[in-house]
């Protein structure tokens, strides 16, 4: 069983993490600064343009993001599992650094390959680290 310094290794580079799986396989997009962003966000999130964002909005707004993440995982397991048959062996894992370097701790069960779920549980812990902060 892994410690949880082992477990922690992984959560401390959350960010770095969650953008490298996430991005795998995103198209290219034009650089906004960090306002800009914010700003798209906050209008995308308040649907009902009152100039504020309401639970339910902002609720709605996740929702669509957490899913939206999730297609991005699975595409980015897709692309790494390369032999098809639903797992990510370390050698397929070489493809991405940060996980060929997490390998063991995003291999829950220890069975030397990492599922979908294993990939999504590491980037849903690391993301919920990276909010803690």
């Amino acid at each position: 069983m892994k410690s949880a310094i082992a477990r922690n290794t992984l959560l401390a580079s959350a960010p770095l993490f969650c953008a490298l799986v996430a991005c795998a396989t995103a198209t290219p997009v034009e650089t906004k600064s960090e306002s800009d962003l914010v700003a798209a966000a906050f209008n995308k999130m308040d649907t009902n343009g009152d100039g504020q964002v309401s639970r339910t909005e902002f609720n709605a707004f996740m929702a669509s993001r957490l899913a939206n993440q999730r297609v991005a995982i699975e595409e980015a397991f897709k692309s790494l599992d390369s032999n098809g048959d639903k797992s990510i062996s370390k050698s397929e894992a070489a493809a991405n650094p940060t996980l060929e370097q997490h390998f063991a701790d995003v291999d829950a069960n220890h069975d030397g390959k990492i599922s979908l779920d294993e990939l999504v549980d590491a980037a849903r812990a690391a993301q919920t680290a990276d909010a803690k902060q």
